[in-house]
């Protein structure tokens, strides 16, 4: 199974955001879900080891953190950045958002 149709977005400690309104359009069940889901885990594990060169993920408690994300169209990518953020137990830190949205998704701020 190939999906590339933005139903989830997926960390690699298995935080999700799923489009709900699109899986249910996919008529995606569960089984389905959790499948794919475990195959993009272990692709973001591996990428981000070689990108990370296996080195840990940087504590950022005591840092100002920047989110960028470069073309919101769905929101559930930035979403996940957000839950992530505050996964870290860096949500008492300022946190700066940059994005873009573009013009055909004017209610991805809802998400």
């Amino acid at each position: 199974m190939e999906y590339e149709a933005g139903f989830e977005a997926i960390t690699s400690d298995g935080i999700k955001s799923l489009n709900e309104p699109l899986v249910g359009q996919l008529g995606l069940t569960k089984e389905e879900i959790d499948e794919y889901s475990s195959k993009v885990i272990e692709k973001i594990r591996r990428r981000t080891g070689k990108l990370r060169r296996e080195k840990p993920f940087p504590d950022l408690k005591d840092n100002i953190v920047m989110l960028v994300e470069d073309g919101l169209a769905f929101g559930y990518i930035f979403k996940i950045g957000l839950l992530v953020f505050h996964a870290t137990g860096a949500g008492d830190k300022l946190l700066h958002l940059i994005f873009k949205i573009g013009k055909s998704y004017p209610n991805v701020l809802q998400v």
